[in-house]
């Protein structure tokens, strides 16, 4: 898990390109969730979510492997 906070308002764009394995991802409000939003292939075999996001609001990201798949993953974050 990685918990990110927004530095202003505006739409973040999180993906793992780049990663070893063939994610899927988990965007939560908290630790306890409730889920936000998911991605799973967006970009390939890697996952992607964006989000509208205010100035200082946090977010957990979860990173995963598909049917079980781990390795190093690449966590990437754009502003559209």
């Amino acid at each position: 898990m990685i918990q990110w906070t927004a530095p202003h308002d505006g739409t973040f764009v999180f993906d793992t390109d780049g990663s070893s394995f063939d994610t899927v991802m988990a965007a939560l409000e908290d630790c306890d969730g409730p889920e936000i939003a998911c991605g799973d292939d967006q970009i390939g075999m890697f996952s992607a979510v964006t989000l509208d996001m205010v100035a200082g609001q946090h977010v957990i990201l979860v990173i995963d492997g598909y049917g079980g798949a781990a390795g190093a993953f690449t966590l990437n974050v754009a502003e559209l």
